[in-house]
């Protein structure tokens, strides 16, 4: 309601007061999660707008409580995140990660709770952190993590085993169109993942957004030009634009991406690249060699494939990253016929080679 405090759980949501949230994150039910960082708790806006609090207990400071109600444990509240089977997580500013099962419990899944940077390669329980602010989860259900003093993104895999995803734990710029795991970051501040597995970075203080290609691991620049704050280049290349303190980031559907430029006091949008050649066929993404046409269509259209060798696998994946559709292709031109509701796509093409990718839009009626 604008003023700060801790009250209006069972009620309406513009009627709560919070304190200081400093992250969101929507489940595939469209319920809102709220890091509600200085109350020490996560709450939940359900789709009739009532809001509770789902994890922490409004008292700072941490005790173990893994495998115990959500509500009744200690948490700092820097980050949220949520997957898709209505599970949600916490970046712990006390140097550890936990996810909420959909049944309440909590459960302590990263961090050992030293201060400091170790583990990787091990178990992810283990290691040590140092000030994980953000976190987020992949269509297989895989954490990345912006482990922001540390300089670095770090992923825990299905198995819990954590490795250093990028950065090199030396705050600084460098890296683009190489490794991720060889660039240097400077206070990455948020970090998204999209259905494709690309993963999108705030770094913060380098004052530029960068993105890691799911199939390569190469890092570049997608957002920013230059590593001192600016406000500039609104209508031109995201690349030649000016950011001041960008601290979090959030992808639509359609993959535009949106930019909190916190000292410049505005929200920035950038373009998906796709979009800007939509339904000609010649927008290529990845390792290059795919294209679509009709696109949009209204399910039926041809996948090209440039110089396929030997079998080619193509799958389609729905916005929420599940697959609906997988063939092998052996002729450059296919025909397929994609009985799928309206919306946002993401085409595959692999071979031994190489892999590509593709957005295809669906629209009935056309």
């Amino acid at each position: 309601n604008g003023y700060p405090g801790y009250s209006g759980d069972g009620g309406p949501a513009s009627a709560a007061t919070l304190s200081s949230p400093t992250s969101l994150a929507f489940d595939t039910a469209g319920n809102l999660y709220i890091a509600d960082a200085a109350n020490y708790v996560v709450r939940k806006i359900n789709t009739h707008d009532t809001i509770t609090t789902v994890a922490g207990n409004h008292i700072s400071g941490f005790y173990s409580c893994t495998a115990c109600t959500a509500t009744s444990a200690k948490v700092g509240v820097s980050g949220v995140a949520a997957d898709n089977l209505g599970n949600f997580y916490v970046a712990d500013g006390n140097t550890r990660i936990w996810k909420v099962d959909t049944g309440g419990i909590i459960h302590l899944i990263v961090g050992n709770g030293t201060v400091g940077y170790s583990g990787d390669g091990g178990a992810a329980l283990s290691a040590a952190l140092d000030g994980p602010v953000a976190v987020c989860v992949d269509a297989a259900g895989n954490i990345y993590f912006a482990d922001k003093n540390n300089n670095v993104i770090r992923k825990v895999n299905t198995s819990g085993i954590i490795t250093r995803f990028a950065g090199t734990t030396v705050a600084g710029f460098a890296g683009d169109n190489g490794p991720a795991t060889n660039a240097k970051l400077n206070g990455p501040n948020d970090v998204k993942v999209d259905a494709a597995g690309n993963v999108y970075i705030a770094d913060q203080n380098n004052n530029r957004i960068r993105k890691i290609d799911a199939s390569t691991g190469i890092i570049t620049t997608i957002a920013g030009s230059s590593s001192s704050a600016a406000f500039s280049g609104d209508g031109g290349p995201a690349t030649s634009a000016g950011l001041a303190f960008p601290t979090a980031i959030w992808l639509d559907d359609t993959l535009n991406l949106y930019i909190a430029d916190r000292n410049n006091s505005r929200v920035r949008k950038v373009g998906h690249p796709a979009w800007a050649t939509l339904g000609n066929a010649t927008f290529t993404e990845g390792a290059g060699g795919i294209s679509v046409y009709p696109n949009p269509s209204a399910g039926t259209f041809i996948v090209g494939i440039e110089n396929p060798t030997g079998d080619c696998t193509l799958e389609i994946f729905n916005a929420l990253g599940a697959k609906v559709h997988s063939q092998i292709l052996n002729s450059a031109l296919t025909e397929i016929t994609l009985n799928q509701p309206t919306g946002i796509y993401f085409i595959k093409a692999r071979t031994a080679q190489k892999t590509s990718s593709q957005i295809l839009s669906i629209e009935q009626g056309r």
